[in-house]
């Protein structure tokens, strides 16, 4: 009979010193970068995930990644004190029978929306047992999922369908649709959470959605296919990147006098963009590349970039601004970086 050889390489290893540590142990902040001017200071949160989507509380408390491989969400919490960012306090792991994919927090991060790639439909988790209930029905898969400024309401966005729906996130009730011309590519919530931004084509413009009224505030033209587009921190600016057949370009629109700065070129192109509360300014990344970007919308000046091995998939940040994460698909990472 043929023997497993496990036994003979786990007795060398131990011999040999080297240490086996659980990957739900938490991890030791390995990352900083003091020449920051803004004293960001990184660490791997999560080193264990390989996930599709992530979402953070509002108050930046609370992890949650979607693994769609292994059917699983993990859940972390982060622990406070920028001396050690990012040690992980309370990590585990919850299977589920189909593939978990868009992921929104509540503020403390007491309750989950999911919706799962083999379902059009989504579901309320109760993160203290992580146990999923059916809140409601959708009408097509779900590209984005929000929660509006007082955490009652899911704002749904779809992948086929032209229009932006909200739910009521206790009883799943449909509340209000906004109708739109074409199915949005694009979106970004404001910080204050009380208006949508979406984009589409072959129109090339970007709506602006009252998540109040579900009506449309106004239109803007952007007359480009942009790679991705945010609300600044502050509420006040749009900033657009454009790629692909282009040089990287980026704009921003301020919302105030409807006026553009005008395209200007930039060092890399851009896939993720998310607000970065409390300021004018917005985290950008490209998907499968290593640097994290932040512009100021006011003066539309990039910051000294960050590196984050591991090819960048997505960005997030806390409400307060304090806490922005970054999750690295390959080396199965989530990174919080703490900004004074």
């Amino acid at each position: 009979m043929k023997k497993s050889i496990f036994p003979f390489v786990l007795l060398l290893l131990l011999l040999s010193g080297c240490e086996l540590r659980s990957t739900l142990e938490p991890t030791v902040p390995d990352y900083e970068n003091p020449d920051y001017p803004d004293a960001i200071r990184g660490a791997v949160l999560i080193n264990y995930c390989y996930a599709e989507d992530f979402a953070v509380s509002g108050n930046g408390y609370w992890v949650f990644a979607a693994n769609r491989v292994r059917r699983y969400i993990d859940k972390t919490y982060v622990s406070d004190g920028p001396t050690s960012p990012g040690r992980i306090f309370y990590p585990a792991s919850f299977p589920y029978t189909d593939r978990p994919n868009r992921l929104v927090a509540s503020y403390f991060g007491d309750r989950l929306y999911c919706n799962f790639a083999d379902r059009n439909s989504i579901y309320i988790i109760d993160t203290e047992t992580m146990e999923e209930t059916l809140l409601c029905e959708s009408e097509d898969n779900i590209t984005e999922l929000y929660l509006d400024e007082f955490d009652e309401s899911v704002i749904a966005v779809y992948f086929s369908i032209p229009q932006v729906d909200r739910f009521n996130g206790f009883t799943g009730e449909l509340e209000g649709s906004c109708s739109l011309p074409w199915p949005p590519i694009h979106s970004s919530l404001s910080p204050d959470k009380k208006t949508l931004a979406v984009f589409g084509v072959p129109s090339y413009q970007t709506i602006l959605i009252d998540l109040s009224t579900m009506s449309v505030i106004s239109t803007v033209e952007v007359d480009h296919s942009v790679t991705t587009f945010s609300y600044s921190g502050d509420g006040n600016y749009l900033v657009f990147f454009i790629g692909g057949s282009y040089k990287p370009r980026v704009n921003r629109y301020r919302i105030s006098d409807e006026t553009w700065w005008g395209w200007q070129e930039c060092n890399r192109f851009y896939t993720h963009s998310h607000p970065v509360p409390g300021t004018a300014c917005v985290a950008a990344c490209r998907h499968n590349h290593e640097w994290l970007s932040v512009i100021n919308a006011e003066n539309m000046v990039f910051a000294p970039p960050l590196e984050c091995p591991g090819a960048l998939w997505g960005v997030e940040a806390s409400d307060s601004g304090e806490r922005v994460f970054v999750m690295t698909r390959w080396l199965h990472r989530i990174t919080v970086f703490h900004l004074d």
